[in-house]
């Protein structure tokens, strides 16, 4: 359970530091406040948490989806910033 504390406190921690290093680009500013609600909501209710991510299915073909989205977004953000 303090691991859960821990991943917690680092998301919303690494949520705010992109919120005050980034704060003028939309996709990055939107992951930046996906972090820090993500680790407010496992600070404040970590056994909702856990019995939601239970639920989900993740099976290979989500997995894979979940892959390709994030290499799309990170190419596309890579691409803005060297643009």
């Amino acid at each position: 359970m303090m691991t859960l504390y821990i991943g917690g406190f680092l998301a919303a921690l690494m949520g705010l530091l992109i919120l005050e290093s980034q704060n003028t680009f939309l996709v990055i500013t939107i992951l930046g406040y996906i972090a820090v609600i993500k680790g407010i909501l496992i600070l404040i209710f970590p056994q909702w948490t856990i019995q939601t991510f239970q639920k989900i299915n993740f099976s290979e073909n989500i997995i894979r989806i979940a892959g390709i989205l994030c290499f799309a977004l990170g190419s596309y953000v890579s691409f803005l910033g060297f643009m």
